[in-house]
């Protein structure tokens, strides 16, 4: 049994080999313990940011129905799927192809997570801080209940690395941002790359000040046609790495009240928008900022897992956490000005 001296954290993975069996290992983060720790040869520890330890078995590639993981601290399961945002990996040989003709490298390939064994998937590879700008923002949308495809920080064994441009997690696996696929288009191809028609059905569109107003909370500087999907009647959000203010923002440029830029596409969509559809848009913004100003900012953006990711970003988390909280007040007055 487990000592509850200096006990902090427990996690235990089990992987189930071809030929039925089984290896396990467990790791306890706290004060030292006479406990040992079941070994095999083939387990590998690793420590990651959160001084969590990863114990896995070094065998060939599984299926991922065979792959059982429990994360439990304090007697609670945390990263649940609940949460909007998950941890998966990335199956080894299942890449496919580039997707959306994407600047950043993007492919399509197949995770799993702890409850499910193949997820379709979008799989990007960003920077470290595009990734954060990710994670939160899809943790920040499930809460609001915005449309918005599924949200998972990627791990992969760097042999399964899909770009030269890559981030390692200091467990020393490779991390990307994946989002789930979708059979919808972009809301652009939807309507054959006709301007006019778009702007016409989001004119007409009554969710709209609900899509601006999240845009204006996190301050995404690169909201166009080509990063809403739509399914012939309901727009859905995606690609969230330029959100607040950038992909390169640094805590300075982090500033409650003020209006940033965005793409020309929403300009014009604002420019030839009837006065009445943008009061409505308005009074709808107003709304959703009421309903932010309830939202635990600080557990969201501790389940957007964008702690684990490095390159100084969780030093800057909580400028970001001040920001989006110090935000939500003037959300209805950026979203006037921007309507303007």
């Amino acid at each position: 049994m487990l000592p509850a001296k200096g006990l902090m954290l427990l996690m235990v993975y089990r992987a189930i080999k071809p030929e039925g069996r089984t290896c396990e290992a467990m790791a306890i983060r706290g004060q030292a313990t006479d406990h040992t720790l079941p070994r095999t040869e083939e387990s590998a520890r690793r420590q990651v940011t959160t001084q969590i330890y990863w114990d896995c078995c070094s065998q060939p590639k599984l299926d991922a129905p065979t792959w059982l993981m429990r994360i439990v601290r304090g007697g609670q399961k945390i990263r649940a799927n609940e949460m909007g945002v998950e941890a998966a990996r990335l199956a080894s040989g299942t890449i496919k192809s580039n997707h959306f003709g994407s600047a950043n490298t993007t492919v399509i390939g197949q995770l799993y997570t702890t409850n499910e064994p193949d997820i379709k998937a979008v799989v990007k590879a960003l920077s470290p801080r595009q990734i954060a700008n990710e994670l939160i923002a899809a943790a920040l949308a499930e809460a609001l209940g915005l449309p918005a495809p599924r949200s998972f920080l990627v791990f992969a064994d760097p042999a399964d690395s899909f770009s030269t441009n890559n981030y390692s997690h200091s467990s020393g696996e490779i991390i990307y941002y994946g989002s789930e696929l979708s059979a919808n288009q972009t809301l652009i191809a939807y309507f054959n790359s006709v301007d006019i028609l778009a702007f016409k059905m989001i004119h007409s569109y009554a969710e709209w000040g609900n899509l601006l107003a999240f845009d204006e909370w996190t301050a995404n500087s690169d909201r166009h046609l080509k990063n809403y999907m739509y399914d012939g009647s309901k727009i859905i959000l995606f690609d969230h790495d330029q959100c607040l203010t950038g992909p390169q923002w640094t805590p300075s440029q982090l500033v409650a009240n003020h209006i940033y830029q965005c793409h020309a596409r929403i300009l014009q969509i604002h420019s030839s928008m009837p006065q009445d559809k943008k009061d409505q848009a308005a009074a709808l913004a107003g709304k959703l900022e009421t309903l932010a100003a309830q939202l635990d900012v600080s557990s969201l953006i501790t389940s957007s897992l964008a702690s684990e990711v490095q390159n100084n970003i969780p030093n800057d988390l909580p400028a970001a956490e001040k920001f989006l909280k110090e935000r939500i007040p003037f959300i209805q007055k950026l979203c006037k000005s921007r309507l303007a």
